[in-house]
């Protein structure tokens, strides 16, 4: 028979990841997955969607018994395993990048811009 607490504490886990790694709040563990959509590939997506299905059911003594156990632990593997991989450093370099090279394409533009205008108007 499936443990109840045991969801409980796996949710737990993994709410705890999203919060260390992502740097998602929320006050449930199915707020923080869908803040972290955008992050998240679609196994790990599915994975929480499983997690969440199944402590909604272990509320209820009835539903409870309908978990598998199974899936539950192979999709609290695949979400905490890749949670772990997740190097918040990369992520914080791989931003500040994305909005350097987002100043420079605009300074590049401009520019260009500018150039054309003062051919244009025979200034050189």
């Amino acid at each position: 028979m499936f443990d109840p607490k045991g969801i409980n504490r796996k949710t737990e886990e993994v709410a705890e990841l999203l919060n260390a790694r992502l740097g998602v709040h929320g006050r449930n563990l199915a707020v923080q997955l869908r803040k972290a959509r955008p992050d998240l590939p679609r196994p790990a997506r599915h994975a929480g969607r499983v997690l969440t299905r199944a402590q909604a059911m272990a509320e209820h003594p009835r539903l409870a018994r309908l978990i598998d156990a199974t899936e539950v632990a192979r999709a609290h593997d695949l979400l905490r395993d890749h949670l772990h991989s997740v190097d918040r450093g990369v992520r914080r370099r791989g931003a500040a990048l994305a909005v350097l090279a987002g100043v420079v394409l605009n300074l590049l533009i401009f520019g260009a811009l500018m150039a054309a205008l003062l051919r244009w108007r025979g200034l050189i």
